[in-house]
């Protein structure tokens, strides 16, 4: 082998020699950017994920809050409704109570509570202002002597018992009554309505 030929043999091995390096540099060049591919993927992906749930979050906040106000609405117009209907309710068992007293039966009903619970002797009937011209008819059926005195706080009718000494008193008023039922319905009923169990 001649000089000229052992330069094209060397020149064709350092050839090689660089298009091997050149292929394992592109190689591991490659390698290296896919490795920043897939790292830049999974970060894109994991950013987005996160964005996604916190987008999600947002919105169900927002709609649990929107779901919370019109609830919160729905349940204001309900009781106010209720209430509205508990109203006229109590105000129509008033008119039937105002109604009772302007009738006929009303003294007879008075007359009864005497009877039914006869006060002790020296005992004070009190009565609303209008009722006293009933006094000497509620003063017949007690078999003991009363006094009838005028009593202001009552306003719809009824009567009430004090003891001789002062320290009992027995409310038969219909203020009392309606006071009680009007009390009970709050205490027993709830609001959403029915009977508290």
């Amino acid at each position: 082998m001649d000089a000229s030929q052992k330069l094209a043999q060397f020149l064709e091995e350092v050839n090689q020699s660089i298009d091997l390096r050149i292929q394992e540099d592109q190689e591991k060049a490659q390698a290296q950017a896919d490795a920043l591919l897939r790292e830049s993927e999974e970060r894109s992906i994991a950013s987005a994920e996160r964005t996604l749930s916190d987008a999600k979050t947002e919105i169900a906040a927002k709609y649990q809050k929107r779901i919370s106000q019109t609830g919160f609405r729905c349940k204001t117009a309900l009781l106010q409704r209720r209430q509205a209907l508990l109203q006229e309710l109590f105000e129509k068992l008033e008119q039937k109570l105002t109604d009772f007293v302007a009738s006929a039966q009303y003294e007879s009903w008075m007359e009864s509570l005497l009877t039914k619970h006869q006060p002790e002797a020296e005992a004070v009937v009190l009565l609303r202002e209008q009722d006293m011209p009933m006094q000497e008819k509620l003063a017949a059926v007690c078999q003991n002597k009363v006094e009838f005195r005028v009593d202001n706080s009552i306003h719809m009718g009824g009567l009430s018992v004090l003891s001789a000494d002062g320290s009992i008193c027995e409310n038969r008023t219909l203020d009392e009554a309606y006071l009680m039922q009007t009390r009970n319905f709050y205490r027993n009923y709830r609001l959403d309505g029915g009977a508290e169990k």
